[in-house]
């Protein structure tokens, strides 16, 4: 009988919220977030790039094609679920790249707050916050956007250099010394806005670790490296 309960349960969930891939539109079950066809091509390797105060940041798929798509919908289409793919992908490149730290905590890249208003949501909040799930830490929130700052993405590569620098501000009331974060973010460009964040946390005793869900939008390819090198 629970059986018969669940198939219908699915069925219902799958009529009245119809999910589809974000990477190709094709229909998926409910409890998918991705079809197995745009999984099987999920990138081998993980990829990453420079921050330009040296750090490396990690990340799963380039910024282009169907990946790109899809985060553009994530991030202004209000497509939330999107987040779920991404999310599980980031995951696996955090395994790999950062395998041999034990991570304290997930944190994220704030926004301003007039900016979520509008939108209604952080993407990469919501990213943190599966991540956290599938690594079974907690996700907190050390950052904050200071406001009337203006957008990275609307800005030349010296002017995002020049913006950034103090759009952020450390808002923890814990204590973050000794603490492995694992930072995380939607896209990495320039780096800048990592970089400024990796930073704040370096400041108050952590040892950030920078995670996005997709890279190289423009600038110099970063290398790529397989799992166990």
């Amino acid at each position: 009988m629970t059986e018969s309960m669940n198939r219908l349960t699915e069925t219902v969930l799958s009529f009245i919220m119809p999910s589809r891939c974000p990477f190709c539109g094709k229909r998926i079950a409910y409890d998918e977030s991705e079809c197995s066809n745009c999984r099987s091509f999920f990138p081998k390797d993980i990829k990453r790039k420079a921050l330009p105060t040296g750090e490396e940041c990690f990340y799963p798929f380039y910024y282009e094609s169907r990946y790109k798509d899809a985060m553009l919908a994530l991030k202004f289409k209000g497509m939330r679920y999107y987040a779920v793919s991404f999310a599980k992908a980031m995951t696996g490149c955090a395994k790999r790249a950062y395998g041999e730290y034990h991570i304290d905590m997930i944190t994220y890249v704030p926004m301003s707050g007039k900016k979520k208003l509008l939108r209604g949501y952080n993407q990469s909040k919501l990213l943190a916050d599966i991540i956290a799930r599938e690594l079974s830490v907690p996700c907190c929130s050390t950052l904050y956007k200071n406001p009337k700052t203006p957008e990275q993405h609307k800005l030349s590569k010296e002017e995002r250099e020049q913006n950034v620098r103090g759009a952020f501000s450390l808002k923890y009331s814990g204590s973050l010394d000794g603490k492995v974060v694992l930072l995380i973010d939607d896209i990495i460009t320039t780096g800048n806005t990592l970089s400024e964040c990796t930073r704040l946390l370096r400041c108050a005793g952590a040892h950030p670790l920078p995670l996005c869900a997709t890279g190289s939008a423009g600038g110099v390819p970063p290398q790529s490296i397989r799992a166990g090198e």
